[in-house]
Order: C-alpha cells, then sequence, then structure tokens
C-alpha cells in the first residue's frame, strides 16, 4: 500500500495542473 500511496513530486505537480485546468474550464 505504501508504494501506490506514494507519488512522485512530479507526477503530483502534473496532477494538481490537470485539476487547475479542469477548475477553470468548470468555472
Amino acid at each position: 500500500h505504501e508504494t501506490l500511496a506514494y507519488k512522485k513530486p512530479m507526477d503530483v505537480y502534473q496532477e494538481n495542473i490537470k485539476l487547475n485546468q479542469e477548475k477553470a474550464k468548470a468555472s
């Protein structure tokens, strides 16, 4: 579970970008 829960900083960064882009589309 630990390996699945762990994410590389870059992965988290890119994921946040995707979330922010979707928020921008929705708003």
